[in-house]
């Protein structure tokens, strides 16, 4: 089951695309600023998510298949608008998330080495086609021991991560969630929306 989170109804849509069923997420620019984390001009953003009711609990394992389009009329920008991601109950890591930015789908891995826990990103590019559908398969053990977490990564069935090591933070006994939609943080550069169009494995509101 899945939760609307910071949007209103109005913002995701049942629609049809590339003849497949799905939902189209839209933010525009006089959407309200909701919190956001850190300081500085990205503690304010603008989304239309959905966020997953269950929590994957520490040391156990789950996979997510979704699917990502990117509209012909997207506004192509440098800066990055993160579209799917697992977040922490804590709020200080994301083991995975996506993003488009400019001419890219990026799949983002946080890479936390034994007794080094900062945030660092292992990026995957994916040269991106607007009004094509990409089609993730994740599937991710969570856990802060080193030879325990993974995560492996599949987009239209080819295998474009496959990460090991630990997956969270010692201090992140809470678990974590799946979100998905777009998530607009920092500098909108008069851009007037974002929109997406994503499916579920199991779409439920």
């Amino acid at each position: 089951m899945y939760d609307h989170h910071w949007v209103s109804r109005q913002s995701v849509l049942p629609a049809t695309r590339g003849n497949r069923g799905c939902y189209e997420m839209t933010v525009t620019d006089t959407d309200d600023m909701k919190g956001n984390w850190g300081s500085g001009p990205d503690t304010l953003a603008q989304r239309a998510q959905f966020s997953d009711k269950y929590v994957c609990e520490p040391r156990t394992t789950q996979s997510h298949y979704f699917s990502l389009l990117i509209p012909d009329d997207w506004e192509t920008k440098e800066y990055w608008v993160t579209l799917v991601s697992m977040h922490s109950k804590t709020g200080s890591i994301l083991p995975w998330s996506v993003h488009v930015g400019g001419s890219n789908l990026i799949f983002d891995i946080a890479t936390l080495t034994e007794g080094d826990y900062t945030l660092k990103g292992s990026y995957n590019y994916i040269s991106l086609v607007k009004e094509k559908w990409y089609d993730f398969r994740v599937t991710s053990h969570f856990s802060s021991v080193p030879h325990e977490g993974y995560h492996t990564v599949f987009c239209n069935g080819v295998e474009i991560a496959d990460y090991r090591g630990p997956t969270l933070r010692p201090d992140e006994t809470l678990g974590v969630y799946f979100k998905i939609g777009p998530y607009v943080h920092g500098d909108w550069s008069g851009v007037r929306y974002r929109k997406i169009f994503a499916m579920l494995d199991s779409f439920m509101l």
